[in-house]
């Protein structure tokens, strides 16, 4: 009966920590994920920025984790995003020039697209 106890014992304890060294590597995992992915770049000396407009625009673009890692991602694009990228272009020196990659792309109003031609 002591055997048994004992080898219940050592049981728990392993799964135990097999489960804590399981969710401190998940944990690592999704904090590098999220901090490889804001951030950003300063653009080099003569950059173009490429607006690649092809999917639905909308007036704010939702980032759903889900779809990128899974690879269904719509191509959802925010009015938000859109004007914010052109303003920041605008700001910074080393941007030389924008060029649009016009693909198959729908908008929602006729406003929308007349936001991105004033920002431009």
């Amino acid at each position: 009966m002591k055997q048994f106890f004992k080898f219940v014992f050592a049981s728990f304890v392993g799964m135990l920590l097999f489960s804590i060294i399981t969710v401190l590597f998940g944990v690592i995992t999704i904090t590098g994920m999220i901090a490889s992915s804001q951030s950003t770049k300063e653009p080099s000396e003569n950059s173009i920025l490429v607006l690649d407009l092809s999917g639905q625009l909308s007036e704010r673009a939702e980032d759903n984790i889900i779809n990128q890692i899974q690879g269904t991602d719509k191509g959802s694009i925010g009015l938000d995003n859109i004007l914010t990228a052109i303003k920041n272009a605008k700001e910074n020196d080393h941007v030389k020039g924008i060029y649009i990659e016009a693909g198959a792309f729908s908008a929602d109003s006729y406003a929308s697209l007349q936001a991105i031609h004033n920002a431009l």
